[in-house]
């Protein structure tokens, strides 16, 4: 017997015509057969009771049942037929065989859960991918990301987002210590707003509203300019892995002239934010460099 089903399956079901040593059909009329096997990697062995289906030509068949063929592997099998006198095993001098082989799994894509400022349960991205979609109708090199499925623009904005809040340490805190990520931020600074002024020990700002001092970004919120640099990130990270090192990483100069000289200059590494993302988000922290943490200079 050589039999084949794809991992997962239930169709199509085992069938066999159990013959005896001499080639006869075997009458199933008063028997119950069973199915056994085993995978030969592992040794482990199961077994069910089978269905004979036509009982004077032994025709019999096993009905795969949920979780059979879970494991990719090569199987041994063997039908034991039970009747009045006793056990007999089919075939009696070796083993039947079966495949169950993997398939081409598909990728279970993440959920993008928008970070707006209300902390939703699960948040991993400052932008969505309708954010994403109107950032990049106004932009004049946006064929990669409007060419990208609805699949691989989620992927891309919460590897963005991700990195960001890997590289770069906004100022002020967490309003919450549960929130998934760095935004929303109580007592991060908006330089765009007009911070008042102090008289004696008292701060006065002829903006202060809804008992927020607005010379912070509120902390029901995030900043735009955060959600735009995702978006950006997000169309870079679809040209090349910036997470990688590239191959000429830390060589300033090479030279053959009768022997080789390569130049290395530690200085050079490139960064996973790109300079217009880092740009963005100067107003808002500081980004990670080597030696510690460098400030987020805007030019």
């Amino acid at each position: 017997m050589s039999f084949s089903i794809k991992k997962g399956d239930l169709l199509p079901e085992l069938t066999e015509t159990l013959t005896d040593g001499a080639g006869n059909a075997i009458d199933l009329t008063t028997a119950t057969v069973e199915l056994r096997w085993r995978n030969k990697a592992t040794g482990i062995t199961e077994s069910n009771p089978a269905t004979v289906v036509t009982p004077l030509t032994g025709e019999v068949k096993y009905t795969w049942a949920a979780g059979d063929t879970d494991t990719p592997g090569v199987y041994e099998t063997e039908w034991v037929v039970t009747e009045a006198g006793g056990d007999r095993t089919i075939p009696s001098n070796a083993f039947g065989e079966f495949t169950i082989y993997d398939t081409l799994a598909t990728k279970t894509l993440p959920t993008l859960v928008k970070e707006d400022g209300t902390q939703p349960v699960g948040a991993n991205s400052y932008a969505s991918v309708d954010d994403a979609d109107s950032y990049h109708a106004g932009h004049l090199y946006s064929s990669t990301w409007d060419a990208a499925d609805a699949g691989r623009k989620v992927a891309a904005l919460i590897m963005a987002t991700r990195l960001i809040d890997q590289q770069v340490q906004f100022s002020g805190v967490k309003t919450s210590a549960e929130q998934s990520l760095q935004w929303p931020r109580r007592y991060c600074t908006d330089p765009d707003i007009e911070r008042g002024f102090i008289f004696g020990a008292s701060y006065y700002s002829p903006r202060w509203s809804s008992g927020y001092n607005s010379k912070w970004v509120d902390e029901r919120s995030v900043p735009k300019l955060v959600v735009e640099a995702t978006c950006e990130l997000a169309r870079r990270m679809m040209v090349a892995d910036r997470t990688a090192d590239p191959d000429s990483e830390g060589i300033r100069s090479l030279s053959i002239g009768g022997a080789l000289r390569i130049d290395f200059d530690k200085s050079d590494r490139q960064r996973p934010l790109p300079r217009e993302v880092i740009t963005m988000l100067s107003k808002y922290g500081r980004v990670s460099g080597s030696g510690g943490m460098v400030p987020v200079m805007r030019t």
